[in-house]
């Protein structure tokens, strides 16, 4: 466990600050990190929270009701990776964040659509301060019979929606996502 907080501790001082001081000389000029140095320090962070989730005291679940739910990672107490799926019977939807102190930084939206022909999308965000800074996205339509993963060969194309809009798409379900998260940990009465 030790391991992976170490890392996870000092990638949120990266994260958080988002600069670097260039020393040298004696000079403390800020410099600030460049968009894709900060992607990489989320990715880092993701693929480390990726790394721990796995059955165990800190994996834990909670309902929305009968269809659809909420698994999440705890990190020192605090829910860090978080994956929702919302169903109905035209749509699926699954929101995975990836987050330290309250402060999200990545956000994977994939919607499965049934209608009017059959279609997966997916959407990365990566944010700032709980802004998007960069976002990607892909989109395929799928033959009749086709797996949904088929998808994931589909090729990434900076998006061209506003950061409002991805964040409009995927903040209802981290509200209800949030509620859930909150009521599960609770302490009972």
């Amino acid at each position: 466990m030790k391991r992976f907080i170490i890392p996870i501790i000092a990638l949120f001082f990266i994260l958080n600050a988002c600069t670097k001081t260039n020393n040298a000389g004696g000079d403390k000029n800020t410099v600030q990190l460049t968009e894709a140095e900060k992607i990489s320090a989320i990715d880092t962070l993701a693929a480390k929270l990726d790394a721990q989730w796995k059955p165990g005291p800190n994996l834990r679940k909670a309902y929305f009701n009968e269809r659809d739910s909420v698994e999440f990672l705890l990190v020192n107490n605090e829910p860090e990776r978080i994956s929702s799926i919302f169903t109905t019977d035209t749509t699926v939807i699954w929101v995975t964040l990836h987050q330290i102190n309250n402060d999200i930084k990545l956000v994977r939206y994939r919607e499965w659509s049934a209608t009017p022909k059959q279609r997966v999308k997916e959407a990365i965000s990566y944010l700032e301060n709980g802004k998007i800074f960069f976002s990607k996205e892909r989109f395929k339509y799928l033959e009749e019979g086709e797996p949904w993963a088929s998808f994931r060969f589909a090729t990434f194309v900076e998006n061209a929606r506003t950061p409002e809009e991805m964040t409009a798409e995927y903040m209802p379900f981290w509200d209800a996502t949030k509620k859930a998260i909150d009521l599960k940990l609770a302490p009972e009465k």
